[in-house]
């Protein structure tokens, strides 16, 4: 594997810098709550049980967040066009 240069580095730190508002909004909003649907889901609900309304619960904040998202994504593009 050849080695980065300092010019590919410098590019490389501020995508990372410019997309860190986004990649953590991702993260809250996104990648940590469907982990949480995921262990949930994989522990097997019955109906009715409490760990079900908990999934169910999830589910819609998960669905929720993702909305705000998007109408935080949709706003930043209508901003630049």
């Amino acid at each position: 594997m050849a080695k980065k240069t300092l010019l590919e580095l410098l590019r490389w730190s501020v995508i990372q810098i410019i997309t860190l508002p986004y990649h953590r909004f991702f993260t809250y909003n996104t990648l940590n709550p469907i982990l949480e649907v995921q262990r949930y889901a994989e522990s097997g609900v019955a109906d009715n049980s409490p760990d079900r309304r908990r999934l169910h619960a999830l589910l819609r904040g998960w669905r929720n967040r993702k909305k705000d998202e998007l109408t935080f994504v949709s706003v930043a593009v209508r901003r630049y066009l």
